[in-house]
């Protein structure tokens, strides 16, 4: 899986949104083997509140390694279907569970999960930034 930041959203009304990258496909995050398309699957997005649609990202397969990859806008994490702008206003403190446009979406346990994943990870990235300083 990579992230991309330079897209577009364009609107597709059988399956959601289609993501047009304006990027080059950089190399296999593995082995640095050169990737192809290969094709296309759709991708879960939830909003505060719940509201949610589906992105259709590229999926791709390194000519080297063998191995697939997702691109995956900046708008989503890895493994999260809230976009990232919800989850980061978890961990900022700015989306609470008294907050009216998240009453039930996410729910408290989700936040709670979250704080805690970014705890976790977060002890990680200091050490990282340690060692490679």
């Amino acid at each position: 899986m990579f992230i991309i930041a330079e897209y577009s959203l364009i609107r597709n009304e059988a399956d959601g949104f289609f993501v047009k990258s304006s990027e080059n496909v950089p190399g296999c995050p593995y082995c640095g083997g050169q990737l192809r398309y290969r094709d296309s699957r759709l991708r879960i997005r939830k909003h505060e509140g719940g509201d949610r649609d589906y992105l259709s990202i590229r999926r791709f397969k390194c000519t080297a390694c063998g191995s697939y990859h997702n691109e995956l806008p900046d708008i989503l994490l890895p493994y999260k279907h809230y976009e990232t702008e919800v989850i980061s206003g978890v961990i900022d403190d700015i989306v609470t569970p008294d907050d009216q446009d998240s009453e039930d979406y996410p729910s408290v346990s989700t936040m709670l999960y979250w704080l805690c994943w970014f705890r976790m990870n977060l002890a990680n990235i200091a050490v990282k930034t340690f060692v490679g300083a």
